[in-house]
């Protein structure tokens, strides 16, 4: 039995291993058969542990499977420390990927169930201080392990169940310069996840906003424009995904693209809204300001970022809703105050209004299609259903504008109107039906309001 394994026990080679084997992979069926409670004494997490450190792969495998497969499946604390021994074990190792991956899928699983005061949530936190310190940036697979649990624990503090990550967040506040360095050289799945926490965490934490803004400034300053250009002039093609810039031998792909460029722009909203002193970010995106003046005034923004995320629904309702902010933003005195330091993209943002926006997803992602913005508003994600109110709602305010965006990009405002009219009469139906999971009172009243207009 496993409970019996010490790693200094003599082993017969082959033999033991294969018995090991043997039962780890029994108490594995037993654990997805539900007949684990045997299973569930705390000396076990650290012999499990223990065997994880060892040399055989297979057997590391297992042993990995049955401690996740334990430890997800534990609804209450049996004891206190229990992991935390096993997690301790685990993150003094020379090879902690393990750690990383047993942290991971731990606060994943919280993230999952929606769990408040989760038992389990204490010990990972404890644990990622040892693992931040000894182990965080060497290596290939250990990055991208490590990167792929922070960004799991600052989403757990996103996620509004009560869990404080702040911890986490000064620890790595520092580091920031530097993720954006390693994600430069690294391999592109290390990459983008760099890109990612360097975008969530200017997003979520201002504290961390003057590092992000001028490590993501000083990565663009060092770009080749020349073949920057070219590249984002391919954005409509989406096989067309990655480039090295031979100027500064900096490479970048698309999802790092959307990252950087979400990070920007989230900060843009930021520095717009934000009365306090800001210039660092005044400073850094002035920088981006100037490099990129020829593209930011001679590109159709607005189409430019429906191509780099029209693959991606998240991403897409993601930067239609920011870029949609952004614009709300501009219409105050202060944002327009403060969008004068910033002429190129304050010409760009002229083509990026609301109304530009939505035409451009209702003609390219959505193809006019009343069925496909019914499966929006009623998806899960509620992105679209947030940017879709605010949206009508600008119309009923806007609607001039509506006709002039609709001229200048040349779409039939009698499409626009068709589809907007069938779906607000099926929506009107399944409301009827108590089809639609949401009280949509306010969205019908905006859409019968809108269609009367255009």
């Amino acid at each position: 039995m496993v409970n019996s394994y010490h790693p200094s026990r003599p082993r017969c080679p082959g033999i033991d291993v294969a018995m090991l084997c043997d039962d780890l992979i029994l108490q594995i069926q037993q654990v997805k058969d539900g007949h684990a409670q045997h299973l569930r004494q705390p000396q076990h997490l650290d012999s499990l542990a223990a065997i994880i450190q060892s040399q055989n792969q297979y057997q590391r495998q297992l042993a990995l499977k049955l401690l996740l497969l334990l430890v997800t499946s534990w609804t209450t604390c049996p004891e206190p420390n229990v992991l935390a021994s096993a997690l301790a074990t685990l993150a003094a190792s020379p090879h902690p990927a393990p750690c990383y991956e047993v942290c991971h899928s731990i606060i994943k699983h919280i993230r999952s169930t929606s769990a408040r005061n989760d038992w389990r949530a204490e010990p990972v936190l404890r644990v990622f201080q040892t693992c931040h310190v000894k182990h965080a940036w060497n290596g290939f697979v250990l990055p991208l392990l490590f990167l792929k649990w922070i960004l799991q624990l600052i989403k757990l503090e996103q996620d509004g169940m009560g869990y404080a990550c702040d911890g986490v967040v000064s620890m790595v506040l520092p580091d920031i310069p530097k993720i954006v360095d390693f994600g430069v050289s690294a391999h592109p799945l290390v990459r983008r996840k760099c890109w990612e926490l360097v975008r969530r965490l200017a997003d979520a934490h201002p504290d961390c906003r003057p590092r992000a803004v001028e490590s993501v400034s000083t990565y663009f300053a060092s770009i080749d424009i020349p073949v920057f250009e070219s590249w984002w002039s391919q954005l409509s093609d989406e096989g067309y995904t990655e480039v090295t810039f031979p100027a500064s031998n900096t490479p970048l792909d698309r999802e790092s693209m959307r990252h950087s460029i979400y990070t920007i722009a989230a900060l843009l909203l930021h520095y717009l809204k934000a009365r306090d002193d800001t210039d660092v970010l005044r400073r850094s995106l002035q920088l981006v300001d100037t490099k990129y003046a020829a593209l930011l005034v001679t590109r159709d923004l607005a189409l430019d970022l429906m191509h780099l995320n029209i693959d991606h629904d998240g991403r897409l309702m993601e930067f239609m809703n920011l870029a949609q902010s952004i614009h709300f933003s501009l219409q105050s005195d202060h944002g327009m105050a403060r969008i004068m330091s910033l002429p190129s993209i304050s010409k760009a943002l002229n083509q990026c209004t609301p109304h530009d926006i939505f035409l451009l997803y209702a003609s390219t992602a959505a193809s006019f299609s009343a069925s496909i913005i019914l499966d929006f508003i009623l998806s899960d994600d509620t992105s679209f259903l947030e940017f879709f109110i605010k949206y009508l709602r600008y119309t009923i305010m806007h609607p001039k504008q509506f006709a002039s965006v609709c001229q200048t990009r040349e779409f039939e405002v009698s499409d626009v109107a068709v589809m907007l009219e069938e779906v607000h009469e099926r929506l009107i139906k399944l409301c009827s039906r108590r089809a639609v999971p949401f009280d949509a009172s306010l969205l019908i009243k905006r859409l019968g309001q809108v269609t009367k207009l255009i």
